[in-house]
């Protein structure tokens, strides 16, 4: 598989830390801010993926590049999230409605 780009470093050479730091350099380059609340736990040189996207898409191209393009045995438990993703600046939000709230004051 040819890849635009450096070469991939030898993960067999690399500790668990090492490769967990690899694969979060990878996601925020691809991504940016859209796997902030992405947990990466690596144990015996696999990869396994944790926490919340803001879409389908975000979900699949996290486990993409992981397995993919870096080649890397990956298992993703990401939750899919239906929330105000941002606000303000570049700063992730949960657990925030995007439906408008209606007033029941009387």
């Amino acid at each position: 598989m040819n890849r635009p780009g450096p070469p991939l470093p030898d993960f067999r050479c690399m500790s668990d830390a090492e490769i967990g730091a690899v694969v979060r350099a990878s996601l925020r380059e691809a991504g940016g801010s859209t796997f902030d609340l992405v947990e990466v736990d690596v144990q015996d040189r696999r990869t396994c993926l944790r926490g919340e996207v803001p879409s389908e898409t975000a979900r699949q191209l996290a486990a993409k590049i992981v397995a993919e393009d870096m080649g890397i045995e990956v298992t993703e438990a990401l939750r899919v999230t239906k929330t105000l993703w941002k606000q303000g600046e570049d700063e992730p939000k949960h657990g925030v409605d995007t439906k408008p709230r209606r007033d029941h004051r009387g």
